[in-house]
């Protein structure tokens, strides 16, 4: 395993988009990415929602599409199936094979195992999922699965990565774009519990059913499971259009799918502390990840491929966030020593992240 992930750019890092559907498959290819990931609709992967996710024929018409332009595919089968999800998750590994996918993005180990098995053909990607974060797990995946590639979590320094990196033989991915965890994905059990449900069966954190908002007075409260975990002031709102434009001023609870998108995690919410007096982000400050600024110091980790995140996220992201990567990594092998974040940087990241301080990163080198 392994050769069908080779990098077809002359060595540099890959870059890997996500595809919630064809029309996101589409733009990934088109503007710049090495590897296309997307998942099946069902249970075997961790985005199972309504809306994205590919049917058989759309699969097999995305693989053939991204074959065609000389790129690579991968599925992602990324759940820790519960006893009755394993057949779904085993028909989509041997679909991803009858498809002719170039590999598969794994998590659980009975799985890993299957792919062995029953597949050596297909090169296999250890999901951030499993929470591989040093080299004696790492190397452990590679002799007992031998995977080709590891996934690693967010929260990784550079030196870290470094470190890593030198004492292992498996090519090594971060996520570079997109949404920012705190913890080690795979291991966190702030959302469970709050709503007794499992990030690592159901695909998010604080899914949007346990949300609700409720107008206090002068204030919007919003609820987790009927845990408060953020309140607005009324006030405040009105003068944000971007929450209330084109909502009646009396329904201001509708600017609630925004935040659901943005805001619903337990670790993003605010919260009062006593001994401070004052209400803060506790956890995680409304920010999202974004390794532009320091690409050069990624690249000269020994990584090999970068990661956007977002399945869940529209084609018109995906294309100015590919584009955006493309031309950073293809600058910064144009001429090392004088590369610069892309001066479009801070204009794209305001558009597709309007509520965030644009060119914010998690991997600060220190």
């Amino acid at each position: 395993m392994g050769n069908q992930l080779n990098d077809s750019r002359n060595n540099k890092i890959r870059l890997h988009v996500p595809a919630g559907n064809l029309s996101c498959l589409k733009e990934a290819v088109l503007h710049g990415a090495d590897v296309v990931y997307f998942g099946f609709s069902g249970a075997s992967n961790l985005r199972n929602f309504s809306g994205i996710n590919f049917s058989v024929e759309d699969a097999k018409a995305g693989i053939d599409y991204t074959h065609r332009h000389g790129k690579k595919v991968l599925i992602t089968v990324n759940s820790f199936p519960q006893s009755q999800q394993i057949s779904c998750c085993h028909e989509a590994i041997d679909r991803a094979s009858d498809l002719s996918a170039d590999g598969v993005i794994v998590s659980d180990i009975g799985l890993l195992d299957y792919v062995k098995r029953e597949h050596p053909e297909l090169a296999v990607s250890l999901s951030v999922q499993a929470g591989a974060c040093h080299y004696e797990a790492i190397n452990f995946y590679k002799e007992e699965f031998d995977v080709d590639q590891v996934i690693l979590p967010r929260t990784l320094t550079l030196e870290e990565m470094k470190k890593v990196e030198a004492r292992t033989n498996v090519r090594l991915e971060i996520f570079a774009f997109g949404s920012l965890c705190i913890n080690y994905e795979g291991k966190c059990f702030l959302s469970s519990f709050i709503t007794g449900e499992s990030t690592n069966t159901i695909g998010t954190c604080s899914t949007p059913n346990y949300l609700s908002f409720r107008r206090d007075d002068e204030w919007l409260v919003a609820r987790m499971n009927g845990k408060a975990i953020n309140k607005y002031e009324i006030g405040m709102l009105k003068n944000d259009s971007h929450f209330v434009e084109g909502l009646p001023r009396e329904e201001l609870s509708q600017w609630g799918n925004h935040f659901m998108i943005n805001r619903r995690q337990i670790c993003k919410g605010r919260y009062y502390n006593s001994n401070l007096d004052n209400t803060h982000y506790a956890f995680n400050d409304l920010v999202y990840l974004n390794i532009l600024d320091i690409l050069p110091r990624v690249i000269e980790t020994g990584i090999s491929a970068v990661k956007v995140e977002g399945r869940q996220r529209n084609p018109e992201y995906v294309k100015k966030a590919a584009s955006l990567f493309r031309t950073a990594i293809d600058s910064y092998y144009e001429n090392p020593s004088e590369y610069s974040s892309p001066p479009s940087q801070d204009e794209i990241c305001r558009d597709l992240f309007p509520d965030i301080t644009p060119g914010t990163t998690c991997y600060c080198g220190k």
